[in-house]
């Protein structure tokens, strides 16, 4: 799928809504650290003056702001902040784990939390930014998943020679 801009809006400080050519449903996505990472290509972003001055490009192939001389964001990295910050919900977390075929042991162990408290998040709880924002990392790139994931002790498939016994 290649996203396309349809509309976008200044509805805040650093914060559009965005139309997408082939969805009903828009999305709201907040630029501040895309444009704090910017150094000073895209400081004057922070103006509310230069922010208002915003553009969707010929084909809807990137966002671009008029007066401000290379802040410019392709499509792709616009869906991909808008998929990054939209809510991550029980389905998500569902997902998650089956996609990593983990089991609820080891999801609770790599994140520190307790097995009850990963089934809340699967049954429609409240998830929170920083294990929705790992998930996400963990999807992308599975290398922090390899290197965190600890084998419950009931279940270590060899012989520690360092454990005591």
């Amino acid at each position: 799928m290649r996203p396309v801009v349809e509309t976008v809006e200044v509805i805040a400080a650093a914060t559009i809504m965005v139309k997408w050519r082939d969805s009903v449903q828009p999305s709201t996505v907040r630029l501040d650290g895309w444009i704090r990472s910017g150094g000073t290509q895209r400081a004057g972003l922070l103006r509310p003056e230069c922010f208002r001055k915003l553009l969707v490009s010929q084909f809807g192939n990137a966002i671009l702001w008029e007066g401000c001389e290379g802040a410019v964001m392709t499509a792709l990295l616009l869906w991909h902040l808008a998929e990054e910050q939209r809510p991550f919900t029980g389905e998500d977390a569902r997902a998650w784990q089956a996609r990593t075929k983990l089991t609820n042991d080891e999801v609770a162990d790599l994140f520190g939390i307790s097995i009850r408290t990963w089934r809340s998040y699967r049954r429609g709880g409240r998830v929170p930014r920083s294990v929705a924002m790992a998930c996400r990392a963990m999807s992308r790139d599975p290398l922090p998943l390899q290197a965190h994931l600890h084998c419950p002790r009931h279940l270590r498939i060899y012989a520690d020679p360092l454990a005591e016994g």
